[in-house]
């Protein structure tokens, strides 16, 4: 009876649940912390963390033709140190830039990786993780979510 009790209680968490990505739907570990927005893959407040926002107004192709004001913004903002240009990511079914940047953030010296995307009802989709050295797992949980967005 116990142990019928253990299996029906560990079966009763889903190991994954969905969230919005603009038009899209994600999927990611049930694990993972939702607040204000954010959703921290370990501890609240602490990297690595992953944030979703959508600009109706910006529209894709302007963006992806010239990203320099909204990269230059995010750079002058966390006074962050650039790595690279936007670049255009393979594996997706639909076109996905990229652009990298370390920044120290609340204390933490950080890696954040900013996608972009094309919202199909209009505007453009920004999808940041933020990461630090010794979190690969949590990165590699938010590619396959970004690969399998419905």
């Amino acid at each position: 009876l116990i142990l019928s009790l253990l299996l029906i209680g560990c079966a009763g968490r889903p190991k994954t649940v969905d969230i919005p990505v603009g038009d899209y739907t994600g999927t990611i570990p049930s694990s993972w912390k939702e607040k204000d927005g954010y959703y921290y893959c370990g501890k609240v407040g602490k990297p690595p963390y992953m944030f979703i926002t959508v600009d109706d107004d910006y529209d894709f192709s302007e963006f992806v033709s010239d990203p320099d004001p909204f990269l230059d913004g995010v750079v002058e903002e966390l006074d962050g140190d650039p790595i690279g240009d936007l670049i255009s990511v393979s594996g997706f079914d639909m076109p996905v830039y990229l652009f990298n940047l370390t920044a120290e953030i609340d204390g933490y010296e950080t890696l954040n990786f900013i996608y972009c995307l094309e919202n199909p009802s209009g505007g453009t989709i920004f999808v940041w993780f933020m990461s630090m050295d010794d979190q690969s797992d949590s990165y590699e949980k938010f590619i396959e979510m970004m690969k399998n967005l419905r």
